[in-house]
């Protein structure tokens, strides 16, 4: 956001500007729920709510300590792969319950947020879980890309579908501090399915 913009939408209602010390579009979900919370004058009811929030990542961490040492991402198929970077809500929250992200996840992307990525790059998409955000074909579009069904993590089953309706796809693409049990919570259990090491394993929505 500009000055400028910020000067427009300050005439039509009370506007809250981007943390600049984060990347745009890369806010953590409790900083914005902090800065909110603020805003409206409730700043001790906003911090019992992110406490309730973190324990409950927390609570998913420790019931699932395999996730320690393994690599997760999420994308979504916007204009071919799109990949969410390190400084994403949703990668953020990925390594709150212990997943790594790939080391070269950012310069691959060009951007901390994320980027598309090329058929040449897709094996960045080969991680211990993967998270897809699908919308429409989009499922059917990933599957047709022969550069991402050659890969493991879709012959063995590490992938995690999330569509419209199904409320994991809202909560993972809100990322707020009302959001965050619930999507840890639901989750939780696909992930640990991703990564069991057993290509058998439904990662669906059960």
């Amino acid at each position: 956001m500009t000055k400028s913009d910020y000067e427009k939408l300050s005439k039509l209602a009370p506007t809250i500007a981007p943390l600049k010390e984060y990347e745009e579009w890369g806010v953590p979900w409790d900083a914005q729920a902090t800065v909110v919370g603020q805003a409206l004058g409730r700043p001790q009811q906003m911090t019992v709510l992110v406490a309730d929030a973190k324990k409950r990542v927390q609570a998913v961490k420790d019931a699932n300590p395999e996730f320690a040492g393994k690599t997760a991402l999420a994308a979504t198929p916007w204009e071919g792969v799109f990949v969410y970077g390190s400084q994403d809500p949703r990668c953020r929250l990925l390594a709150d319950l212990g997943f790594s992200l790939p080391a070269d996840l950012d310069k691959v992307t060009k951007s901390a947020w994320g980027g598309d990525l090329s058929d040449e790059s897709v094996e960045l998409l080969d991680v211990d879980a993967l998270v897809w955000l699908v919308e429409g074909n989009g499922r059917k579009d990933i599957e047709a890309n022969k550069a991402y069904t050659s890969l493991a993590v879709h012959k063995e089953g590490r992938e995690i579908f999330t569509k419209p309706g199904d409320g994991v796809y809202e909560a993972f693409s809100l990322m707020t501090v009302l959001s965050i049990g619930y999507l840890v919570e639901e989750l939780g259990p696909r992930l640990a399915a991703a990564v069991d090491g057993n290509p058998s394993t439904s990662t669906e929505k059960s």
